[in-house]
């Protein structure tokens, strides 16, 4: 225990002297760009499957995760993309080519974080950094695709069992959270072994930045989200804008942690005297 708290305590210091905030900044602003027209683009692709209200109702148990001021915000811009689906299709070509711009920026910002909190020299090829950014976009849009249809398993099951059993809602909403963080985790180790300009993590390297990011993520967004319905008043200071900020804030935060589990990962190998492993290139 004296070690790990050794290894968080650099991690700290390093998340702190590398400026991790200016470059989640970074990530959330990009992320930002392309959040909802991703959502939008897989929405209406969802939607090809499943009736308009369903596909919000599931998204609106997806969103529940984010301050109630962001979810009715995401809310509204995907009841607007649904409804024009119904006259054209051109809110679909439309979010896919604003996810393309937002989503490469993101991909880029978050090459850049990770290389930074794993202590590594960025010497990226330049192809393969854009294609490494419009894989993040992929996998961003398969891993909302697949929670939705989690979600939507989730609910034929809840109505497939007989009304009236006790503590049948409340088991279901427990498995939708494990799924969402199992896959939550799954991602991040997968970006912890992969992204970073290097040969690939060992696995074993990888699990515990995966662990102390997605337990902070959980208790940072209950934390945040207390916060901004109890203690701040932005709907006072920003008016109609506050659900921006609020959704900038979050996602700030998230990027955070994302780049704070990398340093926790790098530490963790510096402790036992691993070192960064040899460039992709």
């Amino acid at each position: 225990m004296a070690e790990w708290g050794r290894i968080l305590a650099r991690a700290v210091r390093g998340a702190v002297a590398e400026d991790f905030g200016m470059v989640a900044s970074s990530i959330a602003f990009a992320a930002f760009l392309s959040i909802l027209p991703l959502l939008s683009v897989v929405a209406l692709s969802y939607g090809a499957l499943v009736p308009r209200d369903e596909v919000l109702g599931n998204v609106s148990m997806l969103a529940s995760i984010l301050p109630d001021s962001a979810k009715a915000f995401v809310q509204e811009w995907l009841g607007k993309s649904l409804t024009r689906r119904e006259g054209n299709g051109l809110a679909l070509t439309a979010s896919i080519a604003l996810t393309l711009f937002g989503g490469r920026r993101v991909g880029h910002s978050l090459l850049h974080g990770i290389d930074i909190a794993s202590g590594n020299a960025q010497d990226r090829d330049p192809i393969a950094t854009q294609v490494w950014a419009l894989g993040t976009v992929t996998a961003g849009a398969l891993l909302l695709f697949a929670a939705l249809l989690t979600i939507s398993g989730l609910a034929l099951l809840g109505k497939a069992i007989p009304a009236g059993i006790p503590g049948v809602a409340r088991g279901i909403h427990l498995i939708m959270w494990l799924a969402l963080t199992l896959g939550s985790a799954l991602a991040l180790v997968h970006i912890y072994r992969y992204v970073p300009v290097r040969a690939p993590t060992a696995w074993r390297w990888v699990i515990p930045g995966m662990l102390v990011a997605v337990a902070s993520w959980l208790s940072a967004t209950l934390i945040f989200q207390f916060y901004v319905t109890r203690l701040a008043q932005y709907d006072s200071i920003y008016g109609s804008l506050s659900a921006i900020v609020v959704l900038q804030l979050w996602l700030m935060l998230s990027a955070y942690i994302l780049l704070f589990g990398a340093k926790v990962n790098a530490e963790a190998m510096r402790q036992v005297g691993i070192g960064t492993p040899p460039s992709k290139k």
